[in-house]
């Protein structure tokens, strides 16, 4: 359901998802890169605290634009 929107390489807090499938990929792109002579780099981006900067109202328009109920809307606030 809402699943369906937010991106598949989103891990946490995804029922079925978790870090270890990043491990799996990570270790896929070393290996891809020392087996074909490619230069790589691996980005991780922390974003800690981003709940807390966005703009509440915005985000509850957001999440009724794409047609979550509003009981978890309000859970969320």
């Amino acid at each position: 359901m809402a699943y369906r929107i937010i991106h598949s390489n989103q891990a946490g807090f995804i029922p079925g998802r978790n870090i270890h499938n990043h491990t799996r990929l990570t270790r896929s792109i070393v290996h891809y890169c020392k087996t074909y002579k490619k230069n790589g780099y691996i980005l991780s981006l922390d974003q800690e605290k981003a709940y807390d900067k966005t703009a509440h109202n915005y985000l509850w328009r957001i999440l009724e634009k794409y047609g979550l109920p509003q009981k978890f809307i309000q859970k969320i606030q």
